[in-house]
């Protein structure tokens, strides 16, 4: 639990930090959009909230890329803060297919998303085929664990968790 406490921590300062950044960035002149552009933008919107219904119903971990990530959790490559895309909160597993504490982590992930099947969503995100997304949120070892509440900082958590731990968390996302 403390390390889950210590690494909040370290998000928080890590994003107060970017928040200079972003109010520097705001004082810049804004880009204009052609009309095309914006209906482009409509578009992907719409599909983007097609994506995350037929999701939400899910009842086990759903393996995600990059741009999904974006879509569906946190454009970290837009915004310099964190800004939750997601209707309900998620837990997102960073893994690799060769890492074999990730595969004895498996079986507590898949209990838990039939557990909260429509409460939570659980993602799966392989760290060797998305690299930049597991770079930018400081990923050095795994199994990685990132809790996403609906409000608030996200949570993390390194290394094997048990499923008590695990629920705890959960719980407390869903207060």
């Amino acid at each position: 639990m403390k390390r889950v406490i210590i690494i909040s921590l370290g998000f928080l300062f890590m994003f107060a930090s970017c928040q200079a950044q972003a109010e520097k960035e705001e004082n810049m002149p804004p880009m204009t959009t052609s009309q095309s552009e914006a209906n482009e933008d409509v578009n992907i919107e719409a599909e983007l909230f097609q994506e995350v219904q037929d999701i939400s119903v899910v009842d086990k971990p759903v393996e995600i890329n990059t741009e999904e990530y974006i879509k569906l959790i946190h454009d970290f490559k837009t915004f310099n803060f964190w800004k939750f895309n997601g209707d309900k909160p998620c837990v997102v597993d960073f893994y690799a297919d060769w890492c074999r504490p990730c595969k004895m982590m498996e079986p507590t992930m898949e209990k838990l998303a039939k557990e909260y099947a429509g409460k939570v969503n659980f993602y799966k995100v392989n760290v060797d085929n998305n690299r930049e997304l597991a770079q930018a949120y400081g990923v050095s070892s795994i199994p990685f664990f990132l809790f996403c509440s609906n409000n608030g900082q996200p949570q993390a958590s390194m290394g094997m968790m048990s499923e008590e731990d695990m629920r705890n968390v959960i719980e407390s996302m869903l207060k």
